[in-house]
């Protein structure tokens, strides 16, 4: 019985652990997705809701991602990347007390580790005196840079005491003048951004975040003194996943980045940038619709040569938009790329969206008669997945590109090439003499 139990968990990885917070900050919306689609569709959303929402709720438990990163960190004591992960999450549950203690584990692993003493400070302000969180900070951060950004975060958040005597004004001096390298201007950024936050101008906090934002992004990553819970502060603010409150930063939520990429394009535009807007809307569309894998074109006889996973792949020339999947050349490309592992899946990628409506509508309309018939027929459920897949294989070989020549070596391919042309040419011949 214990065997079946731990084969049944999941497994003990910082990354399990991770994935597990993520899904279930996004089955808080569950509930109203039901209620949407009972709404526009009339599906009888009300009746699978309840034992979907529980299953979800208990399987995907923030709980359930403690767990698993308390094993994974137990199991390897010094993985502090686990145990950064566990404190984040128990920050975000709002329990402070344990998540401080993971904190002082981190420390003694690794007093240097730069997010561990940013997060250090972020938990002292729950209960410490600002004078200690303000001599925290200044012993904590390298730079001025991350220095200024720690305190324009917790003004933001805390209110105005953390500053003592100075003023908001004097924060931004002193964020103007701490830039010592280019590197620093995704920091001022946020922490500008903040500081338009604790002065009530949404408009400036969004168009600093942006700008943050896209920094990040176009330098793939951030830099090494970077807070990256400001980073994922101004995100979720982008996207509007920021409700009002101390805790209620959703750390783990999975943010769009389509919709991230549009926010920082319309505040961009508003600024009157056309470039990075340009830039900005460029990534969205690229996310929305990616571009298909480049293959190395070539073309030898009138042959165009690509070459996919260590094979080499002869076309006829005149075909010009095509793909390869399997191991062979299929004439329409699908709509997407990502995920294409089975011929399932390519098909309904070339399945357009009104034919997808219909086909749920039919599905949906017509599953009890459905039931009836699979339960009436004898292996029933067995002739249904046979009969979807010589459909699959039927509508595969509809658009295969006859003619294409494959070869696991180039020179191997070179010569078919040279083979089929010359068989070609005599043809030629023997039709001209013919005629």
């Amino acid at each position: 019985m214990n065997d079946t139990a731990d084969l049944a968990r999941p497994p003990a990885t910082v990354e399990a652990g991770c994935e597990v917070m993520r899904r279930a900050v996004a089955v808080l919306g569950v509930d109203h997705l039901y209620d949407e689609h009972f709404r526009s569709f009339g599906y009888p959303a009300d009746i699978y809701k309840p034992r979907t929402v529980k299953g979800l709720t208990d399987r995907l438990a923030w709980q359930t991602a403690i767990d698993i990163l308390i094993r994974a960190t137990t199991a390897n004591p010094d993985n502090i990347e686990g145990k950064h992960q566990l404190a984040l999450m128990l920050e975000h549950l709002g329990q402070v007390d344990h998540a401080s203690d993971v904190r002082a584990e981190i420390a003694k692993l690794n007093p240097s580790y730069f997010p561990n003493n940013i997060a250090v400070g972020r938990l002292m302000e729950f209960s410490k005196p600002m004078e200690a969180v303000r001599r925290h900070y200044a012993n904590a951060c390298a730079t001025p840079s991350s220095y200024s950004l720690a305190l324009a975060r917790s003004v933001a958040i805390n209110g105005p005491q953390i500053l003592d005597k100075t003023s908001l004004a004097e924060l931004l001096v002193k964020i103007e003048s701490s830039k010592q390298s280019p590197a620093d201007d995704i920091l001022l950024d946020l922490a500008m951004g903040f500081v338009s936050l604790a002065k009530s101008d949404s408009d400036s906090a969004r168009q600093y975040f942006a700008a943050a934002c896209m920094l990040s992004d176009a330098r793939d990553g951030s830099p090494t003194y970077c807070d990256e819970w400001s980073l994922a502060y101004a995100r979720a603010y982008l996207v509007d996943l920021v409700p009002p409150g101390r805790t209620a930063v959703p750390n783990f939520a999975t943010i769009n980045p389509v919709r991230l990429a549009l926010a920082c394009a319309s505040q961009q535009r508003a600024q009157g940038a056309s470039i990075p807007v340009l830039c900005a809307f460029e990534t969205a569309i690229d996310r929305v619709l990616p571009r298909p894998p480049t293959l190395n074109h070539r073309l030898y006889h009138g042959y165009r040569i690509a070459q996919l996973e260590g094979r080499y792949y002869a076309i006829p020339r005149e075909v010009a938009d095509f793909f390869l999947f399997r191991g062979r050349v299929y004439r329409q490309p699908p709509t997407h790329y990502d995920r294409i592992s089975s011929g399932r899946e390519m098909v309904a990628s070339q399945m357009r969206p009104s034919w997808r409506r219909f086909l749920k509508s039919i599905y949906f309309n017509a599953r009890s008669v459905a039931a009836h018939l699979l339960n009436a027929l004898r292996n029933g459920k067995h002739a249904a997945r046979r009969l979807a897949r010589l459909s699959i294989e039927f509508y595969m070989r509809r658009y295969e590109i006859p003619g294409v020549l494959v070869d696991s070596e180039y020179a191997g391919l070179q010569q078919s090439v040279d083979r089929s042309t010359t068989k070609k040419s005599v043809g030629l011949d023997r039709m001209r003499k013919s005629t």
